[in-house]
C-alpha cells in the first residue's frame, strides 16, 4: 500500500473494516451456499461455523492493521528526522511539506485505529 495514495488507503481500509465487521456472515454464506434468510432461519445450526468465520475475519483485521501501523510508523520516523533536519536548515520550501505529511500519516494511523475500535465493539458484542 502506498501510504500517500489516498484511494489505496481507501481500499485497505475497506478490506480491514469488512474483515472485521462483516466476514463472519459473508464467508458463512459464500461457503454454505445459502440464503441470509435461510441462515436466520436455521441460525443454530449454522452458529459454531458463524462463530469460526468471525474469528477468522477479527484475525485477518488484526494483522492487517498492525502490518500498515507499523508501515506508517517507520515512515513518520523518516518524516520526523527530515523534518528535524529541515528545521536545523532553516528549509523554509521543505518544512510544510513535511509537516503536511507528518499530520497525513497521523490521520491515517487514526483511521486504522478506529478500524481497531470497530472490531473490538464486535467482540464485546456491545457490552460497555
Amino acid at each position: 500500500m502506498d501510504i500517500y495514495n489516498i484511494s489505496e488507503i481507501e481500499i485497505e481500509l475497506r478490506a480491514t473494516s469488512d474483515a472485521a465487521c462483516g466476514n463472519g456472515i459473508n464467508a458463512l454464506l459464500d461457503s454454505k451456499k445459502i440464503s441470509i434468510e435461510e441462515f436466520i432461519e436455521h441460525r443454530e445450526k449454522y452458529a459454531e461455523d458463524f462463530i469460526r468465520f468471525s474469528h477468522d475475519g477479527f484475525k485477518g483485521a488484526q494483522n492487517r492493521i498492525i502490518k500498515n501501523i507499523l508501515l506508517i510508523q517507520d515512515e513518520q520516523e523518516v518524516v520526523k528526522q527530515n523534518l528535524k533536519k529541515a528545521r536545523v536548515e532553516r528549509n523554509k520550501e521543505e518544512i510544510p511539506e513535511l509537516i503536511n505529511k507528518k499530520k497525513h500519516l497521523e490521520n491515517i494511523v487514526k483511521l486504522f485505529k478506529h478500524c481497531a475500535d470497530a472490531l473490538v465493539w464486535q467482540l464485546i458484542q456491545g457490552q460497555l
